[in-house]
């Protein structure tokens, strides 16, 4: 079985921080569906709300650590689950969930002097397991019409697919070239905007000005600036890409409503409008192959 692994988000599996000397003996990864039962006393009926959404995955980690080492390996997996930053646990050198880290307990017994027992926890950001390839779309536009985003259009290459069985959030990248601001920047995940069930929108009064290029990410742990680096999870947060200051606001959209490419879809279509938009502008769209199971 290959080396399970932890590292950064931005880490691929073979640079990732810290291997497993020995891979954990188990790791649970339980899914809950994240609707809501409301029983209705002495009735037969009852009220069921929901809206497709899953509970945060807590995944648990069984193992042991032994040899000259022990002490010194559980030392680092202690900082990679200490860290007050978002990880990517990876259950395999092609799956990884992105994760926080939460608890650890370690148990020496004394039949045992040569192994240290653990067990470990880290609950998931994203319900959902990736695969390590990152898909991308780009298109350029001089327009700032609502366009249809799909394969094969004037200015594009790729196309948005998804081999999983899970839907998958999107990065967007916009860069505005040499032209106008851009005031507005509407993105659903259909051929149409008004009509697309997710759909996020950004805005800015001064405008994404001419040489600067703003990225919406799926998620970004924010910091807050005071002491203690507290910080807060924000989904869909846009952000300057020099020096990743933010930069205008989501005032539609987000969090669950962010747009998504569909599981198994093999082209499916998007679309945006950039209002204020007069030059060559690029849009990049990267996203990640979803499933429930790794």
């Amino acid at each position: 079985m290959t080396t399970m692994k932890i590292g950064s988000i931005t880490q691929s599996y073979a640079d990732a921080t810290f291997s497993f000397p020995n891979n954990p003996k188990a790791v649970d990864v339980p899914f809950a569906k994240n609707d809501q039962m409301k029983p209705i006393p002495f009735s037969k009926t009852h009220i069921l709300q929901g809206a497709g959404g899953i509970a945060t995955r807590n995944l648990v980690f069984t193992g042991e650590l032994h040899g000259a080492s022990r002490l010194a390996n559980l030392n680092l997996l202690m900082t990679e689950i200490g860290d007050n930053d978002i990880k990517r646990f990876w259950i395999s050198s092609t799956r990884f969930y992105y994760v926080s880290g939460t608890t650890l307990k370690h148990t020496y017994q004394g039949g045992r002097a040569n192994f240290i027992d653990y067990v470990l926890s880290m609950n998931s950001m994203l319900p959902y397991v990736y695969d390590s390839t990152e898909n991308k779309y780009e298109w350029t536009t001089t327009g700032d019409s609502k366009t249809e985003l799909k394969s094969g259009i004037s200015g594009s290459t790729g196309v948005f697919s998804n081999d999983g069985n899970a839907p998958s959030f999107v990065k967007w990248t916009i860069e505005n070239t040499t032209g106008s601001p851009i005031t507005q920047i509407d993105i659903g995940d259909t051929s149409d905007y008004d009509t697309s069930p997710n759909k996020i929108k950004w805005e800015l009064d001064t405008g994404l000005t001419s040489d600067t290029t703003l990225v919406i990410d799926i998620f970004k742990y924010v910091s807050q600036g005071i002491r203690g680096n507290f910080k807060v999870l924000e989904f869909f947060y846009p952000y300057n890409n020099s020096g990743g200051a933010k930069l205008g606001k989501i005032t539609l959209g987000g969090g669950i409503s962010g747009p998504w490419v569909n599981a198994g879809e093999s082209n499916q279509s998007f679309s945006i409008k950039l209002t204020g938009n007069d030059a060559a502008a690029k849009v990049t769209a990267d996203w990640y192959d979803s499933y429930y199971i790794g």
